[in-house]
């Protein structure tokens, strides 16, 4: 079922907002770390944010990527392009499919944020914005729905795990 998915969403997509998915798949990294530098701004220049704001956003994504490639060598799928006659590549994707980095790192900002800040309108922001990336990279052919839900679930975990950490060590 996971290459029917991929194979619907390629040849169905919206091909008038390539440009701007493209744009927004390319750079989410960077988008990341232009979040986590506001988020650094308001913490530690401002000073209107306690430190958790970007302490568990930049732990979550840190851990996330590092266990993402982690996942990745240890399973070594191939990525849809790579074993679908009909699917080309049309973002960059390299190395391993499972889970999905993009999807890890865009997740755990998402619950990360949601965590510490408990805005909704954050939340619907980041969340539109990790649906956009979730749908990316399946639709361009770089990630099956599995390694998408994989770097979600792990996104979630992650950023759980760490503002549970940054709690308990406020505590003490």
């Amino acid at each position: 079922m996971d290459k029917q998915v991929v194979e619907f969403l390629y040849q169905n997509r919206l091909t008038s907002w390539d440009d701007f998915l493209l744009f927004l798949t390319e750079y989410n990294t960077v988008l990341t770390i232009l979040t986590l530098l506001v988020l650094a701004y308001l913490v530690f220049i401002a000073k209107k944010y306690p430190a958790m704001y970007f302490y568990v956003p930049f732990w979550s994504i840190l851990l996330g990527a590092g266990l993402a490639n982690l996942f990745k060598l240890f399973f070594q799928r191939l990525r849809p392009y790579d074993v679908m006659e009909n699917v080309e590549a049309l973002t960059s994707g390299g190395g391993y499919s499972f889970p999905s980095g993009h999807s890890t790192e865009v997740f755990a900002l998402l619950f990360s944020l949601w965590f510490v800040t408990k805005n909704k309108m954050i939340f619907l922001f980041f969340f539109l914005w990790a649906l956009l990336i979730a749908y990316t990279r399946m639709a361009f052919g770089v990630h099956y729905p599995t390694d998408v839900l994989a770097g979600m679930v792990l996104g979630l975990a992650v950023s759980y795990v760490v503002y549970v950490f940054f709690v308990r060590r406020l505590e003490y």
